[in-house]
């Protein structure tokens, strides 16, 4: 039996260019937010280096969105590593992520055990936790609780690294599709006013459920589903299975307002969040579709 894949035609350029400013965009958008609401709004690594010795409110309505960074950064994972894996053997593509995460994460780890170790209060089980950090355990905890979503995205490598072995990378997309489909439905169920949903779901603690996928899962699908419809076709069931991870997707970040968060900031600046991440969706597919045009503008 022959595989189906994508056409890999495309797939041997180095990166697309368009998808580089929706990395630093949401990369500084993450950072804003941890240095300027959460490091001192709630529990966290920050709050506890700065001890309650700042605060900016101030800083609230400006801040409060780039919680939603990471699930740019679980859209455009989607689509990377899926764009990535179909150039690549099993082998190859273990050793990119390999390069790729595990001397950031021994750097970042190293320098927040030595900042911890003159902190009294972070001093206890540190080393414990640096391991934890440095050998990607999943469930922690972390030198640092930004670690959280490494083993998330691990669990989509891992999907991937399956298909790819079985030279079935084609089926990534149904299997992300009906994971995307199951993350999302909660969040559409819950928008529903006529609805009232209790949807049968495994007796799971939350950290296994998101190592599942199953809390944000249609982030990653939307990546997929982007990559196959650019490189191969787009068919009316993929356009559907991406409107709906892409409405559940923006949903859940509007419904997943912190309690913390919520009761600093509106309702409008909270639909605000969702059209943010809605518009960085919109530009990592423009990113894609005119990849050759921005090329040709930036030169070589």
């Amino acid at each position: 039996m022959t595989e189906t894949r994508a056409p890999v035609e495309r797939t041997y350029r180095p990166r697309l260019a368009g998808l580089d400013a929706v990395r630093v965009f949401a990369a500084v958008s993450v950072m804003v937010f941890h240095l300027g609401f959460w490091s001192w709004a709630a529990p966290s690594t920050a709050g506890t280096i700065v001890q309650g010795a700042v605060a900016y409110p101030a800083l609230v309505p400006f801040a409060f969105w780039g919680r939603f960074g990471v699930e740019t950064f679980f859209v455009e994972s989607g689509f990377v590593i899926a764009f990535t894996a179909a150039s690549a053997t099993p082998w190859r593509f273990v050793r990119s992520r390999v390069l790729r995460l595990v001397p950031a994460a021994l750097v970042c780890a190293t320098i927040t055990l030595a900042v911890s170790t003159m902190i009294p209060s972070m001093r206890e089980g540190l080393f414990a936790r640096y391991v934890a950090s440095v050998t990607f355990d999943p469930f922690g905890p972390w030198v640092d609780n930004v670690y959280w979503t490494l083993g998330i995205e691990l669990s989509f490598y891992a999907l991937t690294l399956a298909a790819l072995a079985i030279r079935r990378l084609a089926w990534l997309e149904p299997a992300m599709i009906a994971i995307g489909l199951v993350s999302a439905a909660p969040s559409l169920l819950r928008a529903l006013p006529i609805v009232h949903y209790a949807l049968p779901m495994p007796a799971l603690d939350a950290r296994t459920h998101e190592l599942l996928l199953l809390d944000h899962g249609a982030y990653f699908a939307i990546g997929v589903i982007l990559w196959r419809g650019f490189f191969d076709r787009w068919t009316a069931w993929r356009i559907g299975a991406l409107v709906l991870c892409t409405a559940g997707g923006a949903l859940e970040i509007y419904y997943g307002v912190p309690a913390v968060l919520r009761a600093m900031t509106s309702t409008p600046r909270m639909l605000l969040a969702a059209i943010v991440w809605l518009l960085s969706v919109a530009v990592i597919a423009a990113s894609i579709r005119f990849d050759e045009a921005i090329r040709q503008r930036l030169g070589p």
